[in-house]
């Protein structure tokens, strides 16, 4: 199971706890837009920052427009699959720690792969 699929499949789960708990339905994207992935954006911007970047030097890494990584950065736009992927190689991290769902920045081992 790739990093995102288990993203999408935490979200699902969280998702239908907070439904249950308020009573109130809300779709994926108002739940990534209360918070779950506000850390997410906080910590895209502050590795930007860190590494001294501009956004237009990440877009370009990214092959995306400087407008299109503000919005990321904003939150106004949600990043998703080799995009963010692309941007955790590129930081030496992990998806999980821009995504917030760990504190540490390393990123995880390499697994040995398998023979099929």
């Amino acid at each position: 199971m790739t990093h995102i699929e288990t993203f999408v499949k935490s979200l699902g789960k969280m998702l239908k706890a907070i439904t249950v708990e308020s009573g109130k339905r809300c779709s994926n994207a108002a739940l990534v837009r209360k918070g779950l992935s506000r850390n997410m954006y906080r910590r895209m911007k502050d590795l930007r920052e860190d590494s001294d970047l501009r956004q237009k030097d990440v877009a370009e890494v990214l092959n995306i427009s400087r407008s299109a990584y503000a919005n990321y950065e904003r939150g106004e736009r949600d990043m998703y699959g080799q995009t963010l992927e692309n941007l955790a190689d590129f930081y030496g991290t992990s998806v999980d720690y821009i995504m917030g769902r760990t504190d540490i920045k390393n990123p995880y081992p390499k697994g040995r792969k398998r023979k099929l």
